[in-house]
């Protein structure tokens, strides 16, 4: 979405994360351009993104990304014109609520009529980075589904398979949901 927006907002709640997200914004961290690069370069055969300047991303990000530090839970309400949510309401706590909350958080800060895309991780029930277990809610395609009805109720919920390559974790798999905010 990049070429197609003035601005970008990240959102971030950890001021590890916030940190990161600035410097690489700004171009401070190191990118020798191979993480992006491939996808970059499919998007730029697409005409819209070339006459965008789709084949100029990291010039792109430091000119329209803004990174803040902030919670799903505290999101203003109709700010956005279209959103995206990765992997947050889902692996932030282990409390079946709180997932519920997040999911409607997001949901609230978007303008009706705004497209959005949220990535959920199916099956987990936290992980371990470094020794440090991180929570999750174990969610399923039903649960996303009930978080999103009521908010964007044409909504899809894709689940997406691991495909027999190599799982992220086992029993894990991802699910995105692609909608319109209703209202």
């Amino acid at each position: 979405m990049l070429p197609f927006c003035s601005r970008v907002d990240l959102i971030e709640y950890s001021s590890t994360n916030v940190q990161w997200l600035q410097r690489r914004a700004a171009g401070l961290e190191a990118d020798d351009g191979e993480d992006w690069a491939p996808f970059w370069a499919v998007l730029a055969e697409n005409a819209a993104y070339a006459e965008r300047g789709g084949d100029q991303p990291l010039r792109q990000v430091a000119d329209k990304v803004v990174v803040t530090p902030g919670s799903v839970f505290d999101l203003p309400e109709a700010q956005w014109d279209v959103g995206t949510m990765f992997f947050v309401a889902c692996s932030i706590s282990s409390e079946v609520d709180e997932f519920y909350e997040a999911v409607r958080c997001f949901l609230h800060a978007l303008r009706p009529g705004a497209p959005f895309a949220a990535a959920f991780m199916i099956g987990s029930d936290g992980y371990q980075v470094d020794g440090v277990e991180f929570p999750a809610v174990r969610v399923g395609q039903t649960m996303i589904e009930e978080a999103i009805r009521d908010m964007a109720g044409d909504a899809k919920v894709i689940p997406i398979p691991s495909g027999g390559g190599d799982p992220l974790r086992d029993g894990v798999e991802m699910a995105l949901a692609l909608g319109l905010r209703a209202g």
